[in-house]
């Protein structure tokens, strides 16, 4: 290719203007906060559905952000609902006029009640637990497991320190920032370099894999939102329903109210 022709390239370039790549898409970005405390909340879930079917998902990071790519076409008002354990769901509809790399929109969750009547929601946490197979694990002989009276008698300000004093499981202070901590398997033998941490299932579903150094138990559950928990600390004690390459370092499963 010669000059003349490079020179050609260019001057068309020039006059299309912006590539089809770069108008293919626009950023909604956004901050979840506790409507009380204005704290991030991570691990929060944020949803935009622009029309049936076509559905965009992203997760708050530690300082409550998320982005969601929205199609630079799209024009009129979105609807973003937010969901976190522990937090009243929220839906919020947004300009996609003001949709921008600077723009920062802040949305703010109402924590759920903690009172209801004591009778009533105790039968009904046996029931979920029973219906999950909670007692089934536990008659098993396999595990460790820590109903919710248990929990009650410890006190426990964090979620963490309920997890104090489990054999074979070891707590300590995190890098990620003080009042963070690492729970790491000691039972488990693997092949993998460095701590063994274990996989994290929330209601069924995996929040956390044993290679996300980043997760804080913490932040994304309360003592008081918690039923039940099971500890699996090494594919021996796993049963199949939780078990697969991800739980190689044990696995941590806990039942919400």
């Amino acid at each position: 290719m010669n000059r003349t022709q490079v020179a050609g390239l260019m001057l068309l370039g020039t006059l299309l203007g912006p590539s089809v790549e770069a108008l293919a898409s626009q950023t909604l970005t956004g901050r979840v906060v506790d409507s009380l405390s204005q704290e991030p909340l991570p691990y929060a879930v944020v949803e935009v559905v622009l029309r049936p079917g076509d559905p965009r998902h992203a997760i708050t990071d530690a300082q409550g952000v998320f982005t969601i790519q929205l199609p630079h076409h799209y024009r009129g008002h979105v609807v973003v609902g937010i969901r976190r354990i522990g937090y009243q769901r929220a839906n919020r509809e947004l300009s996609t006029g003001k949709i921008g790399v600077d723009t920062l929109h802040t949305i703010a969750l109402q924590r759920m009640p903690t009172e209801l009547a004591s009778v009533t929601v105790t039968v009904a946490r046996i029931q979920r637990l029973q219906r999950a197979g909670f007692y089934d694990r536990a008659s098993s002989g396999f595990g460790h497991f820590i109903p919710e009276e248990k929990i009650v008698d410890r006190q426990p300000r964090h979620t963490s320190d309920i997890l104090h004093g489990v054999p074979g499981i070891s707590i300590s202070p995190s890098r990620r920032g003080a009042g963070s901590f690492d729970i790491i398997i000691t039972r488990a033998r693997t092949r993998l370099r460095g701590p063994c941490r274990p996989r994290f299932i929330v209601d069924g579903k995996t929040v956390a894999t044993s290679s996300d150094a980043t997760f804080d138990l913490d932040a994304y559950v309360t003592p008081e939102e918690i039923a039940g928990i099971e500890i699996y600390r090494g594919p021996a004690e796993t049963p199949a329903a939780f078990g697969g390459p991800e739980s190689a370092c044990g696995v941590i499963v806990i039942w919400t109210k």
